[in-house]
């Protein structure tokens, strides 16, 4: 068993009139996902030509499908994010933002609906989504395709919460984490499950990451009340990815190969790896206290630690919206709950404080 701790307002000039939805791919989508696609009537919400401190909420569109996302999905400066608005339905918003100022242009409900998301190329990774008609209890999992609009779907082994999803930047594989025991990375007693999945053969046919061979300074370790989370996948080689692996909760920085079936710890103090487009650098989670991180970058070529100002603790797997701009997910407390929203920092200018980037959001996955 592994363990793992869980872990705008200014009124669009212009309304834009919603694009329709392809109708047979949207019924042919559904009726393979089930519930983990929701009505396109259920949702009201559209952000156009604003900035990224504003976001407003227009008349109702139609939620996109996986086909109307397809335009977007053609050029740069498109995530996805899920929808992080109070009393919100579990949901996928599109949302679209200038490559160079970072500003978001538009944000947009999508039939896409799932805890943690991450795409690459054409496939998207829907992780802790529900299916209607399945068997069982548990998590479960869904990838679609941009291109081909094929689906296919499975149920995660392991698991009572969603934790962190990837796709590997050449859109092969995923990694997965999933709570067995626990819902928080700060939490005293907590059990994380780490997979990574063969997308080309659709189905888990790899075994859980502690089930692997794991290394320290080249001797080989017990798994046995280790933790691994936060599965990150190197651009520039297809085989290898970063995790985090935890020895009586000490994290270290691991790193893995998939046609090895190994994994060796490589450095303490870094949580929740993540991997730059052009994979020079990793954004991790620096502990702050005993409790607390906050977001700092790795130069894998000199060694060379940053870590960079933030007013809270963050408990994300920080994404890059490109190779010098990190976004991640902030919780800050409100009198009736929990507000969340991404911030981005600009790693060139580490005396910088962040920046909120959009509200109301989770789960950001940039597509390159």
């Amino acid at each position: 068993m592994h363990s793992m701790t869980r872990h705008q307002d200014m009124l669009p000039r212009q309304r834009r009139k919603p694009k329709k939805s392809r109708g047979l791919a949207v019924v042919v989508l559904r009726q393979l996902l089930g519930a983990a696609f929701v009505s396109a009537t259920s949702f009201a919400a559209v952000v156009s030509g604003m900035g990224h401190l504003s976001m407003a909420y227009a008349a109702t569109p139609a939620a996109a499908s996986v086909s109307d996302l397809r335009p977007y999905a053609a050029g740069p400066g498109f995530a996805l994010v899920r929808n992080a608005g109070k009393d919100a339905p579990v949901r996928i918003d599109m949302v679209r933002f200038d490559p160079l100022s970072k500003k978001i242009l538009e944000r947009r409900p999508t039939t896409l609906a799932c805890e943690r998301v991450h795409m690459a190329r054409q496939s998207i990774f829907c992780l802790g989504t529900s299916q209607q008609g399945s068997t069982g209890t548990g998590l479960s999992y869904a990838v679609t395709d941009f291109k081909l609009e094929t689906v296919f779907f499975g149920k995660m082994p392991m698991g009572m919460a969603v934790s962190r999803a990837r796709v590997s930047p050449d859109a092969t594989h995923a990694g997965s984490t999933v709570f067995i025991a626990g819902h928080a990375y700060g939490t005293a007693s907590f059990a994380t499950q780490a997979l990574v999945i063969d997308l080309r053969q659709r189905k888990l046919s790899m075994p859980p990451l502690e089930n692997w061979n794991i290394f320290h300074n080249n001797v080989q370790i017990s798994s046995k009340d280790m933790n691994l989370w936060g599965v990150s996948f190197d651009p520039r080689n297809p085989d290898i990815f970063y995790v985090t692996a935890a020895i009586k909760e000490r994290p270290y920085l691991a790193r893995g190969s998939i046609s090895a079936r190994r994994i060796d710890l490589l450095r303490p103090g870094i949580e929740c790896p993540s991997v730059s487009p052009d994979g020079s650098k990793l954004a991790f989670k620096k502990r702050r206290g005993r409790t607390g991180w906050a977001p700092a970058v790795l130069d894998l070529a000199s060694d060379r630690e940053t870590v960079f100002q933030e007013s809270r603790s963050i408990d994300d797997q920080i994404e890059w919206l490109d190779n010098h701009t990190l976004v991640y997910e902030l919780n800050t407390p409100r009198m009736m709950g929990v507000k969340t929203d991404l911030r981005q920092i600009d790693i060139r200018q580490p005396q910088n404080p962040a920046r909120l980037w959009l509200e109301n959001a989770a789960s950001p996955a940039i597509l390159r």
